[in-house]
C-alpha cells in the first residue's frame, strides 16, 4: 500500500467536487443535509489545494515543503541517499515512521506567491479559504442567509484549480485533470448563480428600498414636461418581486421608436456593490451602490 502526494491531492479534489455538486443540486434522498455538503466541500477542496501545492513545490525543490526545524535531520537523509539515483527524501519518509511534518497551508500559499507569482487576489482568496476551513472544523460557523461569501471563496478556489493546477499537472494525470477541468468549470458557473441568488436574498431589504425609489423616479420622469416635449419615452422593466436585484430602464425615441439608451445594474457580490451603468460595454457608469454603507448612500457619477 502506498499513497503518493499527487494521489492524495487528486482524491481530496475529486471528493470536494462531488460534495460541492451535491450541495448545489441537493435532493431529499441524499445522505446528509445540504449544509453538511458545503462543509465537506470546503474541507476537501482546501485540503486538495494544500496537498497539490506541496506537490508542485517539491518538484522545484524538495526541501521547500519542510519546516526549517527539520532541516538537520533532512540533510542527513539527503546525504545518505546522494549516490542513489532517482531516490528522494520523500521516498525515505513515506517508507518509515517519522515525526517530520510538511509546511502549513498558509506557508504553501506564500511560497506559491514567491515561486509562481500568483496574484495578490489569488493569494487572498486562498488564505480566506484556509480561514473558513479552520473555522468550520475547529470552532463552527453561524450564517443564516449571508453565506454567499463562503460560496464565492469556493468558486474562486475552483477557478484557481482550473487556471493554475491544470497546466502544472495535466502531463502527469491527463485524463483525470481533463475531467476535473470540465467539472470545476461547470460547478464554478453553478456556484456563481447560487451565490448570486443568496447574495440578492441577503440584501433583499436594500433592493426593495432601491426598487421603490426607482419606480417613483420613473413615474416622475414620465410626468416631466421637459421629457415629454423631447419625445423620449421611459420604460421600466422589473420583476414583480419587490426585492428583485435586476431591472432595465429603457429610453425610446417616440418618433423613430428606436432605443436611445438602456440602463441596468451590474451586481458584484464579491464586493457587495451594485454598479448602475449603460448597456454599452464601455459604460458610462451612472452610480455605484455600496450595500455595506448607509441605506441612502449612493455614489453618483
Amino acid at each position: 500500500m502506498r499513497f503518493e502526494l499527487l494521489d492524495n491531492g487528486m482524491d481530496s479534489l475529486n471528493s470536494g467536487l462531488k460534495f460541492y455538486e451535491k450541495f448545489l443540486d441537493h435532493e431529499d434522498n441524499y445522505e446528509f443535509r445540504q449544509e453538511t455538503y458545503l462543509k465537506l466541500a470546503t474541507i476537501s477542496i482546501q485540503n486538495a489545494i494544500e496537498i497539490l501545492s506541496i506537490k508542485i513545490l517539491s518538484d522545484i525543490d524538495e526541501m521547500l515543503i519542510y519546516p526549517d526545524r527539520f532541516r538537520p535531520e533532512l540533510e542527513k537523509i539527503k546525504d545518505n541517499i546522494k549516490n542513489e539515483k532517482g531516490l528522494m527524501i520523500y521516498d525515505i519518509l513515506v517508507n518509515y515512521d517519522n515525526n517530520i511534518l510538511t509546511i502549513s497551508y498558509s506557508q504553501c500559499i506564500r511560497l506559491l506567491k514567491k515561486h509562481f507569482n500568483i496574484t495578490d487576489i489569488e493569494k487572498s482568496n486562498l488564505m480566506k479559504l484556509g480561514k473558513i476551513r479552520n473555522q468550520l472544523t475547529h470552532l463552527g460557523l453561524a450564517r443564516d442567509i449571508n453565506y454567499h461569501h463562503i460560496l464565492l471563496t469556493i468558486n474562486s478556489a475552483l477557478d484557481f484549480i482550473v487556471e493554475f493546477f491544470y497546466s502544472k499537472l495535466k502531463d502527469e494525470r491527463f485524463k483525470e485533470m481533463d475531467f476535473i477541468y470540465e467539472k470545476a468549470q461547470d460547478l464554478f458557473e453553478l456556484g456563481e448563480i447560487f451565490a448570486n441568488s443568496i447574495w440578492s436574498a441577503f440584501w433583499g431589504y436594500k433592493f426593495e428600498l432601491i426598487n421603490n425609489s426607482l419606480k417613483q423616479a420613473i413615474l416622475e420622469l414620465k410626468e416631466n414636461e421637459e421629457i415629454k416635449s423631447s419625445g423620449i419615452i421611459v420604460n421600466l422593466y422589473i420583476e414583480k418581486n419587490t426585492e428583485a436585484s435586476t431591472y432595465t430602464i429603457e429610453f425610446i425615441d417616440s418618433e423613430t421608436e428606436e432605443q436611445i439608451n438602456e440602463v441596468s445594474p451590474l451586481n458584484l457580490p464579491r464586493l457587495d456593490v451594485t454598479i448602475i451603468s449603460s448597456d454599452s460595454v464601455h459604460g458610462p457608469v451612472y452610480a455605484v451602490i455600496d450595500h455595506r454603507k448607509h441605506d441612502k448612500e449612493v455614489f453618483v457619477y
